[in-house]
This record gives structure tokens, sequence and C-alpha cells, in this order.
């Protein structure tokens, strides 16, 4: 299984002490999207099929 690097769309907004991130991705059923800190990073996996089999999707720089 080969990973992907997506350029996906971001909204982050400080709301008092938190920190909003809301992210686009199209096609990918919400069930399918983890999310993670690590080493303060924040990590959005998604995993997508096609007909010619399955790829791992990961942001660059994550």
């Amino acid at each position: 299984m080969a990973l992907e690097a997506w350029g996906i769309p971001l909204d982050v907004v400080q709301d008092g002490v938190n920190i909003v991130v809301r992210a686009s991705v199209p096609g990918v059923d919400p069930k399918q999207i983890s999310d993670a800190l690590e080493n303060d990073t924040l990590v959005i996996k998604a995993e997508t099929r096609s007909e010619t089999g399955s790829k791992d999707a990961r942001v660059p720089g994550a």
C-alpha cells in the first residue's frame, strides 16, 4: 500500500483557550478519518478506496 501526500484545506480558529481545526476531505467517509496529537503535531489520517485498490493518505509534513 503506497502513501500519498494530500494538500487538504484547513480552517484553524482559536476560541478562547481552544484551537478548533476543521478539515475538508471530500469523498472520504468521516468514519474513516482519524486524528491524533503526536509530538505536539496534529496528525489527520484518512483512507480512500478505489476500484484499483486502496491508498493511505498523509498530509505533507505529517
